[in-house]
């Protein structure tokens, strides 16, 4: 009886060493945390010419407006001189009606092109088919 009881210590002793010494290593973190992401609202009004669209994006920290509105439409740009200017939302090109795309964050206008506007977390972005004042 006492060798079992030998032979059971032993044997524990040794099972219980090799399950400590089998650590995993840490798992890696990916680059981005829930604090990364995050959510706005995007509305596109193409005024009489299409239904209205209502949005809601998720987005990424450094995402600019411009980033977002490629993700839910159609999209034609043109590199100008004071940045990357939008030409058409899902097929309905600037100059239609003599109207132009422009868009407004929080029901203000924007003053930066959508290409440098950063998004953040609870952002109402409008995008407007309308004359340019």
């Amino acid at each position: 009886m006492a060798s079992a009881i030998i032979a059971f210590f032993l044997f524990s002793s040794t099972f219980f060493q090799k399950t400590k010494t089998e650590v995993q290593p840490p798992a890696v973190k990916s680059a981005s945390t829930k604090a990364d992401i995050f959510f706005v609202t995007e509305e596109v009004d193409f005024g009489e010419l299409k239904p209205k669209t209502t949005l809601s994006i998720k987005a990424q920290t450094g995402e600019t407006i411009l980033d977002i509105l490629q993700k839910s439409t159609q999209l034609e740009t043109k590199q100008t001189s004071f940045g990357e200017m939008v030409e058409s939302i899902d097929g309905i090109k600037n100059g239609t009606d003599g109207k132009y795309w422009i868009y407004y964050v929080n029901n203000q206008p924007a003053t930066v092109g959508a290409g440098d506007f950063k998004a953040e977390a609870d952002q109402k972005i409008l995008w407007r088919l309308e004359k340019a004042q």
